[in-house]
C-alpha cells in the first residue's frame, strides 16, 4: 500500500421480524431486512511482480460503489381436517432486490517499488476521478410456495404436496462513463414453476 491510500466505508443495517398466533392452529410471521452499504476506494492497483527480487509495478484507482440490498418475507402455517384426513398447510412468499451501483478509473503513470523496501510515491491528484457510483445491476426475486402435507390412515401415512413459483429479473446497465446512467444493456427475466411430492410410511 501507500501512504496517500485509503478506502472508506459504511454500512447500514437492519432486520425486522414477526410473528402472531392468529389461533391455536394458525400462525403468520414476516419479516423484512435491509443493507445500505457504501465505500470509495483510492489505492494502488494492478498489482505485478516483476523479478525475484521483489520489484513491482501499480498504478493508481478510484472506485466509489453503492450497494442496495432488501429482502422481505411473509408465511402462514395452520392445521386442519378434512374428515378423517388432518393437514397441516403452509403457505410463503419471498421478495429479493439488489441495486448494485459502482464506477472505477485507473489512472497515472505506472509507478516501482519493492516488496523488502517499499518506495512512497508521492499521492496522485484524484481530480476529475469519479466520485459517485453509476448503475451497475439490478436484480430481483420472487418466490411463492405453497405444501399441504396430509395424515392419512391414523397418521401411519404421510402424503406432501406443494408447489413452488420462482422468478428472476437481471437487468445490467451499461457502466461506462461515456453513456448516460441508466442506459440498459442486457435483461434477464425468467419465471418457473416447479411441484414437490412425497410419500412417507
Amino acid at each position: 500500500s501507500q501512504p496517500w491510500g485509503r478506502v472508506k466505508s459504511d454500512d447500514k443495517r437492519f432486520l425486522l421480524g414477526v410473528s402472531y398466533d392468529l389461533n391455536d392452529q394458525w400462525t403468520v410471521s414476516a419479516r423484512h431486512g435491509r443493507l445500505a452499504h457504501r465505500e470509495d476506494f483510492m489505492t494502488p492497483t494492478q498489482v505485478r511482480i516483476v523479478n525475484a527480487a521483489g520489484d513491482f509495478t501499480y498504478r493508481s484507482i478510484r472506485q466509489p460503489a453503492e450497494f442496495d440490498t432488501r429482502t422481505s418475507d411473509i408465511g402462514l402455517k395452520g392445521k386442519f381436517n378434512t374428515g378423517s384426513v388432518r393437514h397441516e398447510l403452509a403457505l410463503n412468499a419471498t421478495h429479493f432486490y439488489a441495486d448494485n451501483q459502482f464506477a472505477f478509473l485507473t489512472f497515472g503513470p505506472t509507478l516501482t517499488s519493492n516488496l523488502y523496501a517499499p518506495v512512497a510515491s508521492t499521492a496522485p491528484s484524484f481530480a476529475g476521478t469519479p466520485e459517485q457510483a453509476r448503475p451497475g445491476n439490478e436484480r430481483t426475486l420472487r418466490t411463492v410456495a405453497v405444501a399441504d402435507t396430509m395424515y392419512l390412515l391414523n397418521d401411519d401415512l404421510q402424503v406432501t404436496l406443494g408447489l413452488r413459483h420462482q422468478s428472476i429479473k437481471i437487468t445490467n446497465f451499461v457502466n461506462a462513463s461515456g453513456n448516460a446512467p441508466g442506459t440498459v444493456a442486457s435483461v434477464i427475466d425468467q419465471s418457473k414453476v416447479s411441484p414437490v411430492a412425497a410419500v412417507l410410511y
